[in-house]
């Protein structure tokens, strides 16, 4: 009987357990499941004529080709190197004006395009720690080259998805990372896709389990476990505390309260979810993403739209990074 009871119980469990896989891997591929094109018809920012920028390729674990370019002032040979990973819905180009302004401060500036985005291969986006993976075959493609290959000082900056990217390349024991610059970057996959969700957050570990099954052990990768354990790197954490796509409960305020005397973490005032935009720039690009439905619901034309006139640079900010950087 108690056999019974306990395999009864078991059954239920498992049951529950494959319901709640299954809900998972729906409601990633309803809300994921796609490529992170952006939208065809912004055109973004020209890139600076002061620059000279190579077009490079490399592969990613999944032999596909992630595309992207070095940027770096006409006649540099910097071995300061700064490596760039892109947000989620489109590729490197909406940082354009970020990476001009380094590349002409004398770095050389490296951006590519995750894999399922932009301008590189791939079906869809599978998992969110598929950046961490393209991240790590960046560095292991650009340090391969020889101008970076001896006494590059390795440096890395990230957006949103690319923050959570950056973040938690301090979990790369065998790569040695100068600093790191993240932009609203997230905690853990699992965590974030749980979103605001209180019952997806109780079970996070469910859809861990489930990234794992596309992203393998990247998956329970965490930007807290690698700035607590790693004291080597120096690290600026950047978020608006007005941003309604990475929570700050889940992100800013947790690496606040982490113990790093190389972390800084910084929560900005009347700032939402791209910090390094101007104030009315960034109220304006909202705007602009609702009105004209590149996130759904919307019909205008967007032909007209110029991304470099809601994407004003905040001065201070990129001063701040600058300042941080050197």
């Amino acid at each position: 009987m108690i056999g019974i009871i306990i395999g009864s119980i078991c059954g239920a469990i498992l049951l529950a357990f494959i319901l709640l896989f299954l809900m998972c891997e729906l409601t990633f591929r309803k809300v994921f499941f796609q490529r992170s094109d952006g939208d065809v018809r912004i055109r973004y920012a020209p890139i600076s004529e002061e620059l000279d920028v190579e077009s490079v390729s490399f592969k990613n674990n999944k032999k596909a080709t992630l595309n992207g370019f070095i940027y770096k002032k006409k006649g540099s040979n910097s071995k300061r190197l700064v490596i760039v990973s892109h947000g989620l819905g489109a590729g490197h180009a909406y940082l354009r004006p970020l990476i001009n302004y380094l590349a002409n401060k004398g770095f050389a500036v490296f951006a590519y395009d995750n894999y399922a985005a932009s301008l590189s291969e791939g079906k869809v986006v599978t998992c969110m720690s598929q950046a961490i993976i393209d991240l790590k075959y960046a560095i292991e493609y650009i340090t391969s080259r020889k101008q970076f290959s001896k006494n590059t000082e390795i440096n890395l900056l990230g957006h949103s998805w690319g923050g959570f990217a950056v973040l938690n390349a301090l979990n790369f024991k065998d790569i040695k990372i100068n600093k790191i610059v993240s932009f609203a970057g997230f905690d853990n996959d699992g965590k974030f896709c749980a979103g605001n969700s209180k019952f997806l957050k109780a079970f996070s570990f469910v859809i861990t389990l489930r990234n794992a099954l596309y992203c393998g052990k990247y998956a329970f990768y965490s930007a807290s476990k690698g700035l607590k354990l790693n004291k080597d790197t120096k690290v600026y954490y950047l978020q608006g505390k007005l941003d309604e796509t990475v929570n700050p409960k889940d992100s800013g305020y947790v690496f606040e309260k982490i113990i790093n005397p190389n972390l800084k973490v910084e929560m900005l005032d009347n700032k939402y979810h791209s910090p390094f935009i101007a104030d009315s720039a960034e109220k304006e690009a909202m705007k602009v993403l609702k009105d004209f439905g590149i996130f759904g619901g919307g019909n205008a034309p967007l032909d007209t739209i110029y991304y470099e006139n809601i994407s004003t640079p905040d001065m201070e900010i990129y001063q701040k990074v600058l300042n941080f950087l050197n």
